[in-house]
């Protein structure tokens, strides 16, 4: 029997979203992905490269490419067979985030109730191995 669960993780960075990409295909955590975006929005989605049930969407807002300082980076993981992923792969992905992006990666619900502003519930958080990220 199939199963489907989502975790939500989000982060603040500048650098691309390309970046973040090559970042998770260097560790395995993503398989080929494909990049695009809108005037509003940038993403990527992509699989994990060894496990093709987990699936990964990762977007932010943006102008000309470049990230908004206080709008953070999502990432939606999306696994169709809960047997092929325990929880620890959401915290080896958020730590692999934290240490190679330099920042603070959180994991929780994103909720958009208005269709305004983003709700975040934050139900766990991650550090770079280095100590305290911005």
């Amino acid at each position: 029997m199939s199963h489907v669960c989502t975790t939500k993780l989000w982060f603040r960075f500048g650098s691309s979203l390309t970046e973040l990409a090559a970042l998770l295909h260097g560790h395995g955590l993503l398989g080929d992905w494909d990049h695009d975006y809108d005037e509003m929005y940038e993403w990527i989605e992509g699989a994990d490269a060894s496990r093709p049930s987990v699936s990964l969407n990762m977007w932010r807002q943006h102008r000309d490419g470049l990230a908004f300082d206080d709008e953070p980076t999502h990432v939606y993981v999306t696994v169709d067979d809960t047997g092929d992923v325990d929880t620890s792969w959401f915290r080896v992905l958020a730590t692999t985030l934290a240490d190679g992006l330099g920042c603070r990666v959180a994991i929780g619900e994103i909720t958009n109730p208005q269709a305004e502003d983003y709700v975040y519930d934050e139900h766990e958080r991650v550090e770079t191995r280095g100590g305290t990220s911005a």
